[in-house]
């Protein structure tokens, strides 16, 4: 039952990047068209959706902030990732605080 559930969020992943690399009024910068493909690679090859969120993130806010056309596909997508990205600071966070313990 786990990987049925991992397989439909990495199909929602990929589904997501899709629509916004399919969207032609959407003007991507090259760079983050690069970053959107990367990720799409990785989560077939099995990589966390949490880490590739984290990833994208930044990619995705910089698009936003140069882009003067507010495109609500890449707000969604943003809030995608902010829902999606807090995993990997959680663990992350988690294991650096048990090894300062020891």
């Amino acid at each position: 039952m786990k990987m049925f559930r991992n397989s439909k969020k990495s199909k929602l992943f990929i589904q997501k990047i899709n629509e916004l690399l399919s969207d032609s009024e959407l003007k991507l910068s090259k760079a983050l068209k690069f970053q959107l493909l990367e990720a799409m690679e990785l989560c077939e090859k099995g990589s966390k959706i949490s880490y590739l969120s984290y990833k994208i993130y930044p990619w995705v806010l910089e698009e936003l902030a140069l882009n003067r056309i507010q495109s609500d596909k890449l707000k969604m997508f943003k809030r995608y990732l902010e829902q999606e990205r807090w995993k990997y600071y959680f663990g992350s966070a988690l294991g650096m605080a048990f090894t300062l313990i020891r």
